[in-house]
């Protein structure tokens, strides 16, 4: 698994920006350095590779597109071959445009497909190789999966939908009942298309549901309302989360933003409040990160951050870190 791991991602640079039948070839790197602040780590720190990205695009004809994105991670411990950085697939879809005679742009993508919400939110958060967003960090939602994927804009681009239809297991497993999971987005930006203020042209208001059953026929619902703000200097977002798991409810809240200071450097925050359980006492979590991201390239970004995790369940340990984290694109 490590020499296929190897192989496929230098396989991948090599077929960078060379015309390989047609296919585009692109990707993007997370690396990290880490030192641990929690209580008893002893100066625990580490370098990582989180993530490598490979996409695959291939343009069909004018309106069927295929697309592929590999991507590594690493599973298990690191003193055995678990502890590798192993290869996976992440997306791998046929994309069909417009399919919607009512709709100003529409697609429709089938096979392994990203899911409404989590790339979405990902977009607005614009840190993703900082830390997953909000409902995918607490293991709620997953960002592709198998099946049906619609998307639509209208009245201007105002209004946006964003239909699934999964299995609702995540891509990194296979289906494990009859049941299909069906997805929701609906986006509303009320001033994108007015002449007056640019600021209030990013505003916009989301809503998501997810419906599904798991694999012992319990409920397995989501709900994501957030209103976001995006402009040219700063961005701003808050958002509710919900969650049902057979008789367990959970719900949380949070919140982040960010503001540029010059043209390469941005200041962001972010906090979010999740209980698991809402029937039983003292079992919430607050996360929290704060940071500076520093543009040194057209493709590279650089961030140092603070992030921290507060348990109210006794017995829970409280945790913290300082991160330096690097994006590349290729």
């Amino acid at each position: 698994m490590r020499n296929f791991t190897i192989g496929l991602i230098a396989a991948g640079f090599l077929l960078l920006n060379l015309p390989v039948y047609g296919v585009d070839v692109s990707g993007k790197a997370y690396i990290q350095y880490s030192y641990d602040l929690s209580d008893d780590a002893d100066d625990k720190n580490a370098f990582d590779v989180t993530r490598v990205y490979l996409n695959f695009n291939e343009e069909v004809t004018d309106t069927i597109k295929f697309k592929a994105t590999t991507d590594v991670k690493r599973i298990g411990g690191t003193q055995s071959d678990s502890g590798y950085l192993q290869a996976f697939l992440k997306y791998a879809y046929l994309d069909f445009a417009d399919v919607c005679p009512w709709a100003e742009s529409s697609s429709l993508k089938v096979g392994q497909v990203p899911t409404p919400w989590t790339g979405f939110e990902d977009k607005i958060w614009g840190y993703r190789y900082i830390s997953k967003s909000f409902a995918d960090l607490e293991g709620k939602l997953s960002s592709a999966d198998l099946g049906l994927n619609f998307e639509g804009k209208y009245l201007g681009g105002r209004l946006e939908k964003n239909l699934a239809l999964i299995n609702g297991e995540g891509y990194h497993n296979a289906e494990v009942n009859k049941y299909k999971d069906a997805q929701l987005r609906l986006t509303w930006k009320p001033w994108l298309t007015s002449s007056g203020s640019e600021t209030l042209k990013g505003v916009g208001l989301s809503g998501f549901y997810s419906a599904g059953i798991d694999e012992n026929e319990d409920t397995r619902n989501r709900g994501v309302v957030l209103l976001s703000l995006q402009n040219a200097c700063c961005t701003v977002a808050v958002e509710y989360l919900s969650s049902t798991d057979g008789g367990t409810d959970g719900s949380g809240f949070g919140g982040f933003g960010s503001v540029k200071i010059g043209d390469k450097r941005t200041l962001f925050a972010r906090v979010e409040n999740f209980d698991p359980d809402t029937d039983t006492d003292d079992d919430e979590h607050t996360r929290y990160i704060l940071g500076v991201n520093q543009e040194l390239a057209d493709k590279v970004d650089l961030a140092l951050d603070y992030q921290g995790v507060n348990y109210e369940a006794s017995g829970s340990e409280d945790g913290s870190g300082v991160y330096l984290h690097m994006r590349v694109k290729y």
